[in-house]
């Protein structure tokens, strides 16, 4: 078609991005959503070229006013480029840090985005196990997590329509149990106690947006990737 290979990789975004804005059953969306992040990751260059695409073609109020929903599938496209960039610790800590970022701002937007509490819990969880920011205290940001999915368990968050998928959330809630019940030897109980604790103290910084700066100076610290 005597394309090069960039005109043809902004092509493909494109299209597939159409046809996310067109419409498709939940599954295809899914695999759509995988494949244009994948495509995103391969061709970082062409992202922003793409998504300016689409904003021009929105209409006044589209491109205005994102609302909640808008932001946080943008989030949820940031943690699913992950699994595509775990082997390069540069792109992986930026892509986690626009995750928690997004989920702040769309839980700013809407405080009843029961999914945001969800993957905001679990961006939290993975700056512990994946990314060691805090050697002196490895389960800082775990804490954050349990705060911050504590509260959305215990608020009734967790029901439909504020949250599409309850077993993501439920699971999260279940592994951040289970991970301080080894940590400390102490009973499901203990820890559930602590995590209504933990909610009291720290939920307000996990979900604020002016806790992302500091997050983000840890995120570009090299020298957490010695």
């Amino acid at each position: 078609m005597g394309l090069t290979l960039d005109e043809a990789a902004g092509k493909a975004m494109h299209l597939f991005d159409e046809t996310l804005r067109l419409g498709v059953s939940k599954s295809d969306n899914i695999f759509i959503r995988q494949c244009l992040q994948k495509m995103y990751t391969d061709f970082p260059h062409l992202e922003m070229s793409t998504k300016n695409t689409r904003l021009k073609e929105a209409t006044f109020f589209g491109e205005t006013h994102k609302g909640a929903t808008g932001i946080l599938n943008d989030a949820i496209g940031h943690y699913t480029k992950l699994r595509y960039v775990y082997d390069s610790p540069p792109k992986y800590r930026y892509e986690l840090g626009e995750v928690i970022r997004l989920c702040q701002w769309c839980i700013a937007t809407d405080n009843k985005e029961g999914d945001a509490y969800v993957l905001l819990a679990n961006a939290y969880s993975l700056l512990d196990s994946k990314v060691r920011l805090t050697a002196t205290d490895p389960n800082f940001y775990m804490r954050w997590a349990g705060a911050v999915i504590h509260y959305w368990i215990s608020d009734g968050l967790k029901v439909y329509p504020y949250t599409k998928n309850t077993q993501i959330g439920e699971k999260l809630y279940k592994d951040v149990v289970n991970h301080f019940m080894r940590e400390n030897q102490v009973t499901r109980e203990e820890v559930v106690s602590w995590m209504h604790e933990w909610s009291v103290d720290n939920l307000e910084k996990a979900l604020s947006p002016a806790s992302y700066e500091k997050i983000k100076e840890q995120l570009n610290s090299e020298t957490q990737y010695s």
